[in-house]
Protein backbone atom coordinates (compact mmCIF):
# COMPACT_ATOMS: atom_id res chain seq x y z
CA UNK A 1 0.00 0.00 0.00
CA UNK A 2 1.66 3.70 -0.84
CA UNK A 3 2.33 6.18 1.80
CA UNK A 4 -0.44 8.56 3.52
CA UNK A 5 2.28 11.10 2.01
CA UNK A 6 2.64 9.27 -1.37
CA UNK A 7 -0.99 9.36 -1.82
CA UNK A 8 -1.52 13.08 -1.07
CA UNK A 9 0.85 13.89 -4.14
CA UNK A 10 -1.04 12.15 -6.20
CA UNK A 11 -4.47 12.11 -5.65
CA UNK A 12 -5.37 15.83 -4.26
CA UNK A 13 -7.22 17.36 -6.99
CA UNK A 14 -6.56 20.61 -8.60
CA UNK A 15 -7.73 23.31 -11.40
CA UNK A 16 -4.64 23.93 -13.72
CA UNK A 17 -6.24 27.65 -13.93
CA UNK A 18 -9.90 27.60 -13.00
CA UNK A 19 -12.15 24.73 -13.48
CA UNK A 20 -15.94 24.08 -13.76
CA UNK A 21 -17.62 21.02 -13.24
CA UNK A 22 -19.69 19.61 -16.07
CA UNK A 23 -22.65 17.10 -15.59
CA UNK A 24 -23.01 14.21 -16.85
CA UNK A 25 -23.67 13.55 -20.59
CA UNK A 26 -25.03 11.89 -23.70
CA UNK A 27 -24.89 12.72 -27.41
CA UNK A 28 -27.92 11.53 -28.87
CA UNK A 29 -26.61 11.51 -32.33
CA UNK A 30 -23.77 13.47 -34.33
CA UNK A 31 -23.24 15.58 -37.84
CA UNK A 32 -22.30 18.50 -39.09
CA UNK A 33 -24.90 21.44 -39.25
CA UNK A 34 -24.23 24.62 -41.55
CA UNK A 35 -25.64 26.95 -39.63
CA UNK A 36 -26.29 30.59 -41.21
CA UNK A 37 -27.18 33.86 -39.51
CA UNK A 38 -26.94 37.82 -40.66
CA UNK A 39 -25.78 41.14 -38.20
CA UNK A 40 -26.69 44.47 -39.36
CA UNK A 41 -24.99 48.01 -38.66
CA UNK A 42 -26.63 51.50 -39.88
CA UNK A 43 -23.90 54.62 -40.59
CA UNK A 44 -24.80 58.06 -42.13
CA UNK A 45 -27.58 59.19 -39.35
CA UNK A 46 -25.53 62.23 -38.27
CA UNK A 47 -22.14 61.69 -36.54
CA UNK A 48 -18.64 60.94 -38.24
CA UNK A 49 -18.10 57.19 -38.07
CA UNK A 50 -15.39 55.40 -39.60
CA UNK A 51 -16.95 52.99 -42.80
CA UNK A 52 -14.49 50.01 -41.82
CA UNK A 53 -15.46 49.89 -38.43
CA UNK A 54 -19.04 50.30 -39.39
CA UNK A 55 -18.65 46.80 -41.05
CA UNK A 56 -16.91 45.19 -38.46
CA UNK A 57 -19.61 46.14 -35.94
CA UNK A 58 -22.07 44.56 -38.70
CA UNK A 59 -19.53 41.20 -38.52
CA UNK A 60 -19.49 41.21 -34.34
CA UNK A 61 -23.52 40.95 -34.36
CA UNK A 62 -23.53 38.32 -37.54
CA UNK A 63 -21.01 36.36 -35.23
CA UNK A 64 -23.03 36.88 -32.11
CA UNK A 65 -26.31 35.79 -34.15
CA UNK A 66 -24.49 32.53 -35.70
CA UNK A 67 -23.17 31.77 -31.96
CA UNK A 68 -26.55 31.69 -30.55
CA UNK A 69 -27.60 29.40 -33.60
CA UNK A 70 -24.66 27.24 -33.00
CA UNK A 71 -25.72 26.81 -28.91
CA UNK A 72 -29.36 26.00 -29.93
CA UNK A 73 -28.33 23.31 -32.07
CA UNK A 74 -25.24 21.97 -29.38
CA UNK A 75 -28.36 22.16 -26.93
CA UNK A 76 -30.60 20.18 -29.28
CA UNK A 77 -28.13 17.22 -29.53
CA UNK A 78 -27.08 17.28 -25.79
CA UNK A 79 -29.12 15.22 -23.43
CA UNK A 80 -27.84 15.64 -19.57
CA UNK A 81 -28.87 13.18 -16.73
CA UNK A 82 -28.36 15.45 -13.70
CA UNK A 83 -30.08 18.40 -14.93
CA UNK A 84 -29.37 21.28 -17.67
CA UNK A 85 -26.18 22.07 -19.06
CA UNK A 86 -26.11 26.41 -18.78
CA UNK A 87 -26.29 28.89 -21.44
CA UNK A 88 -22.82 29.68 -20.84
CA UNK A 89 -21.64 26.55 -20.78
CA UNK A 90 -23.35 25.46 -24.40
CA UNK A 91 -22.08 28.91 -25.45
CA UNK A 92 -18.66 28.15 -24.99
CA UNK A 93 -19.02 24.69 -25.81
CA UNK A 94 -20.66 25.24 -29.30
CA UNK A 95 -17.72 28.01 -30.24
CA UNK A 96 -15.51 25.06 -30.25
CA UNK A 97 -17.16 23.12 -32.07
CA UNK A 98 -17.95 25.97 -34.66
CA UNK A 99 -16.04 26.94 -37.76
CA UNK A 100 -17.07 30.01 -40.04
CA UNK A 101 -16.89 28.71 -43.50
CA UNK A 102 -17.55 32.59 -45.03
CA UNK A 103 -18.69 35.67 -44.59
CA UNK A 104 -20.02 38.47 -46.93
CA UNK A 105 -20.85 41.98 -45.67
CA UNK A 106 -23.36 44.11 -48.05
CA UNK A 107 -24.05 47.35 -48.28
CA UNK A 108 -27.61 48.52 -48.42
CA UNK A 109 -28.72 52.17 -49.15
CA UNK A 110 -31.94 52.89 -46.93
CA UNK A 111 -32.85 56.78 -47.48
CA UNK A 112 -29.89 58.59 -45.99
CA UNK A 113 -28.49 56.14 -44.45
CA UNK A 114 -26.09 53.32 -45.14
CA UNK A 115 -27.04 49.35 -43.57
CA UNK A 116 -24.16 46.88 -43.48
CA UNK A 117 -25.48 43.48 -43.81
CA UNK A 118 -22.61 40.80 -42.67
CA UNK A 119 -23.98 37.33 -43.81
CA UNK A 120 -22.21 34.22 -42.39
CA UNK A 121 -22.08 30.70 -42.76
CA UNK A 122 -21.25 28.48 -40.47
CA UNK A 123 -20.53 24.69 -39.46
CA UNK A 124 -20.71 22.69 -36.50
CA UNK A 125 -19.28 19.46 -36.56
CA UNK A 126 -20.68 17.74 -32.97
CA UNK A 127 -18.41 14.27 -33.87
CA UNK A 128 -16.06 14.91 -31.25
CA UNK A 129 -18.28 16.75 -29.20
CA UNK A 130 -18.04 14.58 -26.03
CA UNK A 131 -14.06 14.77 -26.63
CA UNK A 132 -14.33 18.54 -26.30
CA UNK A 133 -16.62 18.29 -23.49
CA UNK A 134 -13.98 15.93 -21.50
CA UNK A 135 -10.57 17.44 -23.16
CA UNK A 136 -12.08 21.50 -21.96
CA UNK A 137 -13.93 21.05 -18.33
CA UNK A 138 -10.43 22.24 -16.75
CA UNK A 139 -10.02 25.35 -18.78
CA UNK A 140 -14.17 25.71 -19.18
CA UNK A 141 -14.61 27.71 -16.16
CA UNK A 142 -12.00 30.11 -17.21
CA UNK A 143 -13.46 30.28 -20.88
CA UNK A 144 -17.18 31.12 -19.52
CA UNK A 145 -15.38 34.02 -17.14
CA UNK A 146 -14.02 35.49 -20.25
CA UNK A 147 -16.77 34.80 -22.54
CA UNK A 148 -18.87 37.05 -19.95
CA UNK A 149 -16.57 39.94 -19.33
CA UNK A 150 -15.88 40.45 -23.09
CA UNK A 151 -19.51 40.34 -23.48
CA UNK A 152 -20.74 42.70 -20.90
CA UNK A 153 -17.83 45.05 -22.43
CA UNK A 154 -19.46 44.89 -25.91
CA UNK A 155 -22.18 45.63 -24.54
CA UNK A 156 -21.32 48.43 -22.85
CA UNK A 157 -19.64 49.70 -25.76
CA UNK A 158 -22.37 49.29 -27.62
CA UNK A 159 -24.96 51.31 -25.08
CA UNK A 160 -22.66 54.01 -24.88
CA UNK A 161 -22.21 54.61 -28.95
CA UNK A 162 -26.64 54.50 -28.91
CA UNK A 163 -26.73 56.82 -26.08
CA UNK A 164 -24.16 59.56 -28.10
CA UNK A 165 -26.09 58.84 -31.56
CA UNK A 166 -29.13 59.94 -29.65
CA UNK A 167 -27.19 62.71 -27.97
CA UNK A 168 -25.77 63.95 -31.56
CA UNK A 169 -29.45 64.43 -33.12
CA UNK A 170 -30.11 67.89 -30.77
CA UNK A 171 -26.25 69.10 -30.14
CA UNK A 172 -24.93 72.25 -31.54
CA UNK A 173 -22.22 72.45 -33.85
CA UNK A 174 -19.43 72.42 -30.28
CA UNK A 175 -21.14 69.33 -29.14
CA UNK A 176 -21.29 67.60 -31.88
CA UNK A 177 -17.70 68.42 -31.94
CA UNK A 178 -17.04 66.60 -28.70
CA UNK A 179 -19.45 64.02 -29.37
CA UNK A 180 -17.53 63.00 -32.59
CA UNK A 181 -14.33 63.15 -30.32
CA UNK A 182 -16.04 60.59 -27.86
CA UNK A 183 -17.92 58.30 -30.75
CA UNK A 184 -13.93 57.82 -32.49
CA UNK A 185 -12.73 56.99 -28.40
CA UNK A 186 -15.67 54.08 -28.98
CA UNK A 187 -14.29 52.85 -32.10
CA UNK A 188 -11.15 52.30 -30.51
CA UNK A 189 -12.37 50.60 -27.25
CA UNK A 190 -14.58 48.61 -29.84
CA UNK A 191 -11.62 47.28 -31.78
CA UNK A 192 -9.31 46.42 -28.90
CA UNK A 193 -12.72 44.14 -27.50
CA UNK A 194 -12.23 42.79 -31.13
CA UNK A 195 -8.80 41.72 -30.61
CA UNK A 196 -9.62 40.41 -27.42
CA UNK A 197 -12.91 38.44 -28.75
CA UNK A 198 -9.75 37.16 -31.55
CA UNK A 199 -6.94 36.41 -29.21
CA UNK A 200 -10.30 34.22 -26.78
CA UNK A 201 -11.20 32.09 -30.21
CA UNK A 202 -7.34 31.02 -30.15
CA UNK A 203 -6.56 30.01 -27.03
CA UNK A 204 -9.78 27.93 -27.16
CA UNK A 205 -8.32 26.50 -30.03
CA UNK A 206 -4.85 25.87 -28.63
CA UNK A 207 -3.44 28.37 -30.68
CA UNK A 208 -1.34 30.74 -27.59
CA UNK A 209 1.06 31.85 -30.06
CA UNK A 210 -1.58 33.59 -32.12
CA UNK A 211 -3.71 34.31 -28.99
CA UNK A 212 -0.94 36.22 -27.63
CA UNK A 213 -0.64 38.25 -31.02
CA UNK A 214 -3.83 39.33 -30.14
CA UNK A 215 -4.05 40.20 -27.34
CA UNK A 216 -0.60 42.36 -27.56
CA UNK A 217 -2.85 43.97 -30.30
CA UNK A 218 -5.44 44.84 -27.79
CA UNK A 219 -2.81 46.34 -25.71
CA UNK A 220 -1.37 48.57 -28.13
CA UNK A 221 -5.01 50.10 -27.71
CA UNK A 222 -5.85 50.08 -24.23
CA UNK A 223 -2.36 49.50 -22.58
CA UNK A 224 -4.09 49.29 -19.08
CA UNK A 225 -6.37 46.69 -19.97
CA UNK A 226 -6.36 43.85 -17.47
CA UNK A 227 -8.35 41.17 -19.63
CA UNK A 228 -5.56 41.55 -21.84
CA UNK A 229 -2.88 41.05 -19.58
CA UNK A 230 -4.31 37.94 -17.94
CA UNK A 231 -4.86 36.13 -21.05
CA UNK A 232 -1.15 36.71 -22.04
CA UNK A 233 -0.35 35.10 -18.48
CA UNK A 234 -2.64 32.28 -19.34
CA UNK A 235 -1.65 31.94 -22.80
CA UNK A 236 1.95 32.03 -21.56
CA UNK A 237 1.41 29.59 -18.91
CA UNK A 238 0.09 27.33 -21.67
CA UNK A 239 3.45 27.81 -23.29
CA UNK A 240 5.14 27.01 -20.39
CA UNK A 241 6.95 30.13 -19.76
CA UNK A 242 5.45 30.13 -15.69
CA UNK A 243 8.03 33.16 -14.45
CA UNK A 244 6.25 35.08 -18.11
CA UNK A 245 3.08 34.69 -16.72
CA UNK A 246 3.66 35.93 -13.44
CA UNK A 247 4.92 39.06 -14.61
CA UNK A 248 1.91 39.59 -16.98
CA UNK A 249 -0.50 38.29 -14.20
CA UNK A 250 0.99 40.65 -11.74
CA UNK A 251 0.22 43.86 -13.75
CA UNK A 252 -3.29 42.59 -13.56
CA UNK A 253 -3.57 42.47 -10.10
CA UNK A 254 -1.56 46.53 -10.11
CA UNK A 255 -4.24 47.68 -12.66
CA UNK A 256 -7.15 46.08 -10.92
CA UNK A 257 -6.68 44.15 -7.51
CA UNK A 258 -10.53 43.33 -7.78
CA UNK A 259 -9.71 40.89 -10.72
CA UNK A 260 -10.12 37.54 -8.48
CA UNK A 261 -9.54 35.16 -11.76
CA UNK A 262 -5.83 37.33 -11.86
CA UNK A 263 -4.74 36.35 -8.11
CA UNK A 264 -6.57 32.78 -8.62
CA UNK A 265 -4.05 32.27 -11.42
CA UNK A 266 -0.92 33.51 -9.69
CA UNK A 267 -1.71 31.09 -7.22
CA UNK A 268 -1.80 28.36 -10.40
CA UNK A 269 1.35 29.71 -11.37
CA UNK A 270 3.46 29.69 -7.76
CA UNK A 271 2.09 25.96 -7.29
CA UNK A 272 4.19 24.54 -10.53
CA UNK A 273 6.92 26.43 -9.18
CA UNK A 274 6.57 24.02 -5.89
CA UNK A 275 5.96 27.60 -3.54
CA UNK A 276 2.35 26.15 -1.63
CA UNK A 277 2.86 29.15 0.55
CA UNK A 278 2.90 31.71 -2.73
CA UNK A 279 0.09 29.57 -3.64
CA UNK A 280 -2.11 29.67 -0.60
CA UNK A 281 -1.33 33.44 -0.35
CA UNK A 282 -3.03 34.43 -3.58
CA UNK A 283 -5.75 31.98 -3.36
CA UNK A 284 -6.50 34.09 -0.46
CA UNK A 285 -6.64 36.92 -1.93
CA UNK A 286 -9.15 35.84 -5.08
CA UNK A 287 -11.66 34.54 -1.97
CA UNK A 288 -11.22 37.73 -0.25
CA UNK A 289 -12.02 39.58 -3.31
CA UNK A 290 -14.88 37.49 -4.66
CA UNK A 291 -15.70 35.05 -1.92
CA UNK A 292 -17.92 32.92 -4.08
CA UNK A 293 -15.30 31.99 -5.98
CA UNK A 294 -15.54 28.64 -5.38
CA UNK A 295 -12.87 26.87 -7.59
CA UNK A 296 -10.50 29.28 -5.19
CA UNK A 297 -11.60 27.38 -2.26
CA UNK A 298 -10.92 24.15 -3.76
CA UNK A 299 -7.68 25.63 -4.40
CA UNK A 300 -6.90 26.48 -2.06
CA UNK A 301 -8.13 23.55 0.13
CA UNK A 302 -5.91 21.47 -2.05
CA UNK A 303 -2.93 23.39 -1.17
CA UNK A 304 -3.60 23.37 2.49
CA UNK A 305 -3.92 19.17 2.35
CA UNK A 306 -0.36 19.41 0.33
CA UNK A 307 1.27 20.97 3.19
CA UNK A 308 -0.60 18.57 5.42
CA UNK A 309 -3.39 20.97 7.01
CA UNK A 310 -6.16 18.85 6.50
CA UNK A 311 -8.47 20.17 8.72
CA UNK A 312 -8.09 23.50 6.78
CA UNK A 313 -8.07 21.63 3.79
CA UNK A 314 -11.81 20.47 5.29
CA UNK A 315 -13.07 23.61 5.66
CA UNK A 316 -11.77 25.20 2.20
CA UNK A 317 -13.61 22.38 0.45
CA UNK A 318 -16.77 22.69 2.04
CA UNK A 319 -16.92 26.66 1.65
CA UNK A 320 -16.71 25.18 -2.15
CA UNK A 321 -19.56 23.04 -2.14
CA UNK A 322 -21.32 25.68 -0.33
CA UNK A 323 -21.28 27.87 -3.50
CA UNK A 324 -21.21 24.94 -6.05
CA UNK A 325 -22.60 21.00 -4.79
CA UNK A 326 -22.08 20.01 -8.21
CA UNK A 327 -18.43 20.72 -7.91
CA UNK A 328 -16.93 17.19 -7.73
CA UNK A 329 -13.29 18.40 -7.51
CA UNK A 330 -13.88 19.42 -3.88
CA UNK A 331 -15.99 16.23 -3.03
CA UNK A 332 -12.90 14.52 -4.10
CA UNK A 333 -10.59 16.70 -2.03
CA UNK A 334 -12.74 16.12 1.27
CA UNK A 335 -12.23 12.27 0.39
CA UNK A 336 -8.73 12.50 0.33
CA UNK A 337 -8.62 14.71 3.92
CA UNK A 338 -10.52 12.29 5.47
CA UNK A 339 -8.44 9.06 3.95
CA UNK A 340 -5.58 10.96 5.03
CA UNK A 341 -7.34 11.73 8.81
CA UNK A 342 -8.33 7.35 8.98
CA UNK A 343 -12.00 8.08 8.41
CA UNK A 344 -12.55 6.27 5.01
CA UNK A 345 -15.78 5.96 5.70
CA UNK A 346 -16.46 9.67 4.97
CA UNK A 347 -13.45 9.55 2.12
CA UNK A 348 -15.25 6.48 0.19
CA UNK A 349 -18.87 8.52 0.78
CA UNK A 350 -17.27 11.84 -0.45
CA UNK A 351 -15.62 10.21 -3.59
CA UNK A 352 -18.01 8.46 -4.95
CA UNK A 353 -20.23 11.73 -4.91
CA UNK A 354 -17.18 13.08 -6.91
CA UNK A 355 -17.14 10.11 -9.33
CA UNK A 356 -21.35 10.49 -9.87
CA UNK A 357 -20.68 14.45 -11.11
CA UNK A 358 -17.96 13.07 -12.87
CA UNK A 359 -17.84 9.35 -14.40
CA UNK A 360 -14.94 10.60 -16.81
CA UNK A 361 -12.57 10.80 -14.15
CA UNK A 362 -9.74 7.88 -13.75
CA UNK A 363 -8.19 10.11 -10.73
CA UNK A 364 -11.49 9.75 -8.97
CA UNK A 365 -11.48 6.10 -9.92
CA UNK A 366 -7.57 5.43 -9.07
CA UNK A 367 -8.83 6.75 -5.29
CA UNK A 368 -11.82 4.40 -4.94
CA UNK A 369 -9.46 1.62 -5.81
CA UNK A 370 -7.87 2.50 -2.50
CA UNK A 371 -10.04 3.02 -0.54
CA UNK A 372 -11.38 -0.97 -1.69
Amino acid sequence: MKTDSCIKCIIFSTAVLVFLALTNYKTVYASIQTIEADGYYIVGDGPNENITIAQNRARMEAKRAVAEKAGIYVESITKVENGQLTKDEINVISAQVMQIDSEKIIPEVIGETIRYCCHIVAKVDSSNLNDKLIQDRQRLYEAIDQNKRLQESLDAVNKELAKLKSQFKNANESQRQTINNKIAVNERNFTALEWLYKGFDYFQRGNYTKSIECNKKALEIQPNCDYAWNNLGVNYQQLGDIHKAIECTKKVTMINPKFDAAWHNLGVYYRSLGDLQKEIEYMQKAVQVNPNNYYSWADLGSAYGNLGNQQKSIECSQRALQINPKFDSAWHNLGVSYYLLGNKQKAREYAQKALRINPNSNLYRQFIAILK
